[in-house]
């Protein structure tokens, strides 16, 4: 067994040398106590303070601007909008401040006082043109209406209308003769649609077509309702004659109904997202 003595000392162990310290940044030679260098150290410190300086000043410019609106709309402002920082040091720097919010306010209120006044205007006159007798939401209830009146055989003096969403591939023209059609075939009202009393009358907004009442002419008379030719066959089939068959050499009345069925199609704006329609009105005097 060997001893260790002064004269053997142990053998001096190598450590490996430590790594350079560098700049995480620009990896040059750091500060004493940083991990950067001074040169960068100072770059951080002014972006930050200007971006430090550039929020701050965005702040004050919103609180600004939500205190003049809340000003405006005669809200009560919260208490941290009526912070110190807001106000000029300058006292004439203020002044001019104070009457410049005065005018932009004057101005505002100006201008909303003549947008309420032309909308106001606008939508009165829009509605009050629109307005025409009774008004259904669809077609079929007024067809229905309209079908129990001429059902009565009364004189009627029937004023209605309609709106719809406006189709690009048929104009007023178009659509006012196929109204015409149903009222004629659907409704049973007694007219010939394609022959008009007088030329039609149009306009860039609207489109009208009259008619001549047919109840009281001859051809009328011959075809009757589906009811009295129903009566006449069950008479015909018990007795052997109807109460209503006439005789053929018997005369035909010539007296004239005087009535009229107008049918107008126009521009209807009154769509809140602004949808063109077209309204569809029916007046019959009969």
């Amino acid at each position: 067994m060997s001893v260790i003595t002064a004269s053997n000392p142990l053998p001096a162990q190598s450590h490996a040398p430590l790594p350079e310290e560098k700049c995480y940044i620009c990896k040059g030679k750091p500060a004493p106590g940083y991990k950067s260098c001074t040169k960068c150290r100072q770059k951080q410190n002014e972006r930050s303070r200007k971006q430090n300086e550039r929020s701050r000043q965005q702040k004050q410019k919103l609180k600004a601007q939500i205190a003049l609106t809340s000003k405006w709309e005669n809200e009560p402002v919260k208490p941290a909008m009526e912070a110190s920082e807001l106000k000029r040091k300058a006292e004439d720097g203020g002044n001019a401040e104070e009457r410049e919010k005065k005018r932009a306010k004057r101005v505002l209120k100006a201008y909303r006082r003549m947008d309420t006044q032309r909308t106001v205007s606008g939508n009165t006159s829009q509605h009050d043109t629109m307005e025409f007798g009774v008004e259904f939401q669809t077609a079929s209830e007024l067809y229905q209406r309209l079908k129990k009146l001429v059902r009565k055989d009364i004189c009627i003096n029937f004023q209605a209308c309609h709106s719809i969403v406006a189709d690009p591939s048929y104009n007023h023209g178009k659509r006012a003769s196929l109204v015409a059609r149903d009222i004629s075939k659907i409704c049973k009202v007694p007219f010939d649609y394609k022959i008009t009393l007088a030329p039609a009358i149009s306009s860039r907004t609207s489109h009208s077509l009259r008619y001549n009442c047919a109840c009281k002419s001859p051809d009328f008379d011959a075809k009757s309702t589906s009811s009295v030719r129903k009566r006449d066959a069950y008479f015909a089939k018990i007795f052997g004659s109807g109460p209503s068959q006439a005789s053929p050499s018997a005369p035909t009345s010539q007296v004239s109904c005087q009535g009229t069925i107008e049918v107008t199609i126009m521009d209807d704006n009154r769509h809140p997202v602004g949808i063109p329609g077209q309204q569809i009105r029916v007046h019959i005097r009969h």
